[in-house]
């Protein structure tokens, strides 16, 4: 399920969202027929078989979340199976142009413990931006967690540590900075 959507919420009513600290929670729109588009929008991510740009087949919807839709889909150019991120377009302009305007350094990123990326586009209907990285399989740490109900062993947590402090040294370096690293993006 995802946000709730607003269509042209009064400034008071955005404020109270945001100092509750539920800004997550809502697709706010600036008209009715915008929200009507964005939600008609994603729905039409959960079709298989869909073409994006006539480049990006969908394989299945792999989830969704705060940032947008996640979606597997074969690359039809280069033949190789990528994960298609739809941003959420309830984010604000000057997220997204801060993202637009970071999308370079992204691709540029070569590391072995970062996925990597490998192209940005709009949809065509030009409202919904999307990001296309390496599609990885396997297990994350939130998973690994949950699931063990304990910590790490030492010498695990400690190559984890080493492997993360790498990575974002890297990142870093090449003046990116990852700004949301939690458990669920950190593929072990």
């Amino acid at each position: 399920q995802g946000p709730l959507v607003l269509a042209n919420p009064s400034p008071a009513v955005e404020e109270v969202i945001k100092l509750a600290g539920y800004g997550d929670y809502f697709a706010i729109y600036p008209t009715v027929a915008e929200a009507i588009t964005a939600v008609k929008a994603r729905d039409a991510l959960r079709l298989p078989g869909q073409k994006l740009n006539d480049q990006y087949q969908i394989v299945e919807n792999l989830g969704q979340g705060n940032a947008g839709t996640v979606l597997k889909v074969l690359d039809l150019k280069s033949q190789r199976e990528a994960a298609l991120r739809v941003l959420s377009p309830s984010f604000g302009v000057e997220t997204m142009d801060h993202f637009v305007s970071q999308v370079q350094h992204l691709i540029d990123l070569k590391h072995r413990n970062i996925a990597r990326i490998f192209d940005s586009d709009w949809i065509l209907d030009g409202n919904h931006t999307f990001i296309v990285e390496e599609f990885l399989e396997g297990q994350t740490l939130a998973a690994r967690l949950e699931q063990d109900h304990q910590p790490l062993a030492t010498d695990e947590a400690l190559d984890l540590a080493l492997d993360l402090t790498l990575a974002l040294e890297y990142a870093h370096s090449r003046g990116v900075v990852h700004g949301n690293l939690k458990p669920d993006d950190i593929f072990l």
